[in-house]
């Protein structure tokens, strides 16, 4: 006798491999997704910010006609943003946060609502992506395109398997 719902014509069904929120995702509420692009736009400014001195410099060199000027100009700007993508790596490992994520009150986690580390906070969800991007352009856009889905996840989320949600709400599920 055959099981109730059984169809022994049916299509094979394959394991479910879609992306599916994590079993701790009634701990915490989701960032909003204007307040992760705020939280970006923020970021943005300061690493300009972080290029005016060199960017000062070499403008002061052109204008004197001094090419030291203009060269020690390009290498405080490249520096200047190097510290402040260091600085921004270090709030990530630390505390889940850029400067633009902790205006916001917002913050990175796994998906298990534990903190994230060097190679989830920076690696997966920055460098890879930004690798990827640089060969195949439009990775860039279905990486910020994909926070249009249920979930608000992008594919630098869904690499480091990591959510952004409202800090002030965290419910750790790990022990410290």
């Amino acid at each position: 006798m055959a099981q109730p719902g059984y169809n022994p014509y049916a299509a094979p069904q394959g394991p479910d491999y879609s992306f599916s929120t994590s079993a701790v995702s009634s701990n915490f509420i989701k960032a909003e997704r204007g307040t992760r692009f705020a939280a970006k736009m923020i970021d943005g400014l300061c690493d300009v910010v972080a290029m005016i001195p060199g960017f000062a410099l070499f403008i002061a060199g052109g204008a004197a006609n001094e090419e030291i000027f203009t060269f020690l100009g390009i290498g405080v700007l490249i520096l200047g943003l190097l510290a402040m993508a260091i600085y921004q790596w270090m709030g990530i490992v630390k505390s889940g946060q850029t400067v633009g994520k902790r205006a916001m009150k917002i913050k990175v986690v796994r998906q298990d609502g534990s903190p994230v580390d060097f190679l989830s906070g920076v690696v997966l969800r920055n460098w890879i992506i930004a690798v990827v991007s640089q060969a195949v352009g439009a990775v860039g856009l279905v990486d910020a395109l994909l926070i249009f889905t249920d979930q608000r996840r992008c594919l630098h989320d869904m690499i480091a398997t990591t959510d952004v949600i409202v800090a002030e709400n965290y419910a750790p599920s790990y022990a410290l």
